[in-house]
């Protein structure tokens, strides 16, 4: 048997391990199955219910600006790095120069 120097298989030579293993793989499978007769419970709502009022606030200028978010946090050190991983990305010079 060609796997018979696997250390790994060695500890499952017995077949007692494998056998645990096999159950523990099906347990686990059969708590993804739903049955065929499934049918999603209906819930029932008070007729006082409703959505809290939500008022839009007006959107900012710096949150405009997403194509440099990292700006955001005014740390140097952050856009030190970002600006190197741009300079040094040859994905985005491959694309830039077409």
């Amino acid at each position: 048997m060609r796997y018979s120097n696997d250390p790994i298989w060695q500890k499952f030579k017995g077949g007692g391990s494998l056998v645990l293993m096999i159950w523990f793989a099906v347990a686990i499978l059969s708590g993804c199955v739903v049955g065929p007769d499934f049918q999603r419970p209906h819930t029932t709502l008070p007729a006082d219910w409703s959505e809290p009022a939500v008022e839009p606030r007006p959107v900012t200028s710096a949150e405009t600006q997403l194509s440099r978010w990292w700006t955001l946090f005014d740390d140097p050190t952050l856009a030190a790095l970002v600006d190197s991983a741009v300079q040094s990305n040859l994905d985005l010079k491959q694309a830039e120069a077409r």
